[in-house]
């Protein structure tokens, strides 16, 4: 057939294969978005499980650490809780000399690296130290309490390292625990992240 002569689409087919078009390209963008926001609902239920995770394995550590009689829980509703939480963790890189009176401060230095938490230091804060006692035995291990009385920033460990001189009032549970070479260096060191909203308001011995 020769081209002149050879039939093509009318108006009227090209414009039913419009709209044909345009009704499946609808349906292919609507199983889109429905696929989309499944996916969406079901990355929000997932992350909220891991949250609800990550609070009933947190929460029962942080309950245990509390005092109510001090003021450790600062908000609690139906829906929320505020609480004094132990956020921050080095090493002692130069240990405490211990011995000395019950009633004298003592002054140690943790490690800049590894740091975990805010590294901001407030000076009504308390901390704990790990108290190791006699190295050949468990039953004296325990945490010390003190309260946070100067930082220096930047210090150095005895090893040339970076870190921070603390200045702490220790709360002796008994005279024999202030003895020297109680606390080893490399011992645990925690704190809370200091915030206006969550400070321990020089709560001495409150552990």
């Amino acid at each position: 057939m020769p081209l002149l002569t050879r039939r093509g689409f009318t108006l009227i087919e090209l414009m039913v294969a419009l709209v044909l078009l345009a009704i499946v390209a609808g349906g292919i963008y609507k199983v889109l978005v429905t696929n989309q926001q499944t996916y969406l609902a079901q990355t929000q239920r997932i992350d909220l499980q891991q949250n609800l995770r990550a609070g009933v394995t947190i929460l029962p550590a942080d309950f245990r650490e509390l005092d109510p009689a001090d003021g450790d829980i600062l908000v609690m509703t139906a829906t929320q809780i505020k609480l004094r939480a132990m956020r921050q963790l080095s090493f002692l890189c130069t240990p405490p000399v211990l011995g000395g009176g019950l009633g004298t401060t003592v002054s140690m230095t943790v490690r800049q690296t590894p740091f975990y938490g805010n590294r901001v230091f407030d000076n009504s804060d308390s901390v704990l130290v790990y108290y190791e006692g006699n190295q050949a035995t468990r039953n004296d291990d325990t945490w010390l309490p003190a309260e946070l009385r100067n930082v220096t920033n930047p210090s150095t460990c005895a090893d040339g390292t970076p870190g921070y001189q603390l200045t702490v009032m220790p709360t002796w549970v008994g005279a024999a625990l202030n003895g020297a070479a109680a606390t080893t260096k490399g011992s645990p060191f925690r704190a809370n992240n200091a915030a206006p909203t969550n400070r321990n308001q020089g709560t001495t011995g409150k552990w």
